[in-house]
């Protein structure tokens, strides 16, 4: 537009800002997003006891839920716990030779401790137990606390003893800001400046029990073993590890049971009976207790209907064929979130090949592995420290009639622990590979033997046992690894050929 000779021009609206990252857009598709920032510890402190109350609603009533619990228990414990090995040594002209005898007798020590009604302080459980008892509790509520009751209390000539709590006891609700020289408590874990534990705050009794949970008592956190996989940083509480996979559990639970109910429905082959006037009073054989009028169907027989009545029949078709293939794109979506293979979880093998069952077997047995390390580090070395020194204390370890000294504790210390491993489908080419890493030198004897869930020491110890039984029978045994066979011994001559 002109005007006195000047040309005005209409502004041009300012363009709008591009964010530069397209999941931080904010807009009608994403008005639902969550786009505020808070801790872990934030969003867990409303959250946590609700989660872990579904996450047991689940591990009560969802085979899915239940399977993979089980698969925790089997993978990270194994049937028989974790394997102690002693590794203390000795120095002899500077080199390092293994204190066999201190070996052995903690072992033996470590092993009498382990038996149901030692080792905790019900007396229901072995140490094997416990291992899978806090497995399946930290799988199922994110979280686990074990109590070490010390001294008299624990029972035996230990003088140690463990008792496995109920983590629904640590008060969520319990917090506290540091002020006026007062540690900060979150969601019941005291904690210094640097957030690490110096106690915990627990009800008297579990929540919800006959007796109530009772007031709040406080525990130092060196009696007291906490045990869950931080996913975040500055995190001071454990998440079920199925709490992303637990909405569309349950949403599958109801399209399952819905599916179940509608094909019952279907096959009964229901309908109704109508009249123009509503009346049934002339087909009907009995009436229920509401008054209105029923009638009895039996398979195979053919009835008349009376003048005016019609036969409505009510037949769902459903569930569809789509039915199976809907289920299993649910549970690949579910078993993704578990971090375990969808075969695995819905004991489905059709189409599987070696090849692929293998690469998935190998890739969740890499996870199981990390949860083992996990679990030997956060729990199993701090407690066998533990046992060792109040073992030692209370000459519990002994060479004979001598007791293994506590002024030897850094030596004796030494350890490790061997979980569980797997054997595969065709053993026979895993043997070779082994027998061909070991002739290369690309792996060592104890390696092998660690991979196969073994002691070297242990399989050592049980080869010479064998040799000494065959010399005492006089049986001869070609060995395996130099190519040979089992062969029976020579006959020995008879009198009667010598003469």
């Amino acid at each position: 537009m002109r005007l006195f000779g000047f040309e005005f021009r209409r502004a041009a609206p300012p363009k709008k800002q591009q964010r530069a990252f397209d999941a931080a857009r904010v807009n009608r598709l994403t008005s639902s997003w969550l786009g505020t920032a808070h801790t872990i510890d934030m969003e867990l402190r409303g959250d946590l006891d609700r989660l872990r109350a579904r996450s047991r609603d689940q591990a009560n009533n969802n085979d899915y839920i239940r399977r993979f619990l089980r698969m925790v228990e089997r993978n990270v414990a194994g049937p028989s716990g974790f394997t102690l090995q002693s590794r203390a040594v000795d120095y002899v002209n500077g080199k390092a030779i293994p204190a066999t005898l201190d070996n052995a007798a903690i072992e033996r020590a470590f092993y009498r401790w382990s038996r149901k009604g030692v080792c905790e302080v019900t007396g229901r459980m072995s140490f094997a137990d416990v291992q899978r008892n806090l497995v399946k509790a930290v799988a199922r509520d994110g979280e686990a606390l074990v109590r070490k009751v010390m001294g008299a209390d624990a029972g035996n000539p230990f003088g140690i003893a463990l008792q496995v709590l109920d983590v629904s006891r640590l008060a969520t609700m319990v917090n506290r800001a540091p002020a006026n020289g007062q540690t900060a408590i979150i969601m019941g874990v005291e904690i210094n400046d640097f957030q690490r534990p110096i106690a915990y705050h627990l009800y008297e009794h579990p929540p919800g029990s006959m007796m109530g949970q009772g007031k709040t008592i406080r525990i130092p956190s060196e009696d007291v073993f906490h045990l869950y996989l931080p996913e975040h940083a500055e995190q001071t509480r454990g998440i079920p590890w199925a709490h992303t996979a637990m909405l569309r559990l349950h949403n599958l639970k109801g399209y399952e049971e819905a599916a179940v109910i509608a094909s019952r429905v279907g096959a009964a082959k229901m309908g109704f009976f109508t009249t123009p006037d509503g009346s049934a009073a002339g087909l009907a054989s009995d009436q229920d207790s509401a008054g209105e009028f029923i009638t009895d169907a039996e398979a195979g027989t053919f009835e008349v209907l009376p003048d005016g009545y019609k036969f409505e029949s009510f037949n769902p078709d459903y569930p569809q064929q789509q039915y199976g293939d809907f289920v299993k794109s649910c549970l690949r979506g579910i078993a993704s979130g578990m971090d375990i293979s969808y075969n695995s979880l819905a004991n489905d093998l059709e189409g599987v090949n070696y090849s692929s069952l293998r690469s998935g077997a190998l890739e969740e047995r890499d996870q199981w592995m990390t949860l083992q390390n996990w679990f030997a580090e956060s729990f199993l070395t701090p407690l066998f420290e533990d046992w060792l020194r109040m073992a030692l204390l209370n000459q519990q370890i002994t060479i004979g009639t001598n007791a293994l000294p506590l002024s030897r504790f850094d030596k004796f210390s030494e350890h490790l622990w061997q979980g569980r491993r797997w054997a595969w489908v065709d053993p026979m080419k895993d043997i070779e590979a082994a027998r061909l890493a070991v002739q290369s030198g690309v792996q060592s004897p104890q390696q092998i033997a660690a991979q196969m869930g073994m002691d070297i020491e242990d399989v050592l110890d049980s080869i010479a046992a064998f040799e000494a039984m065959t010399k005492a029978k006089g049986v001869s045994v070609v060995s395996y690894a130099q190519g040979g066979t089992t062969q029976p011994p020579a006959p020995q001559a008879t009198d009667a050929a010598t003469m």
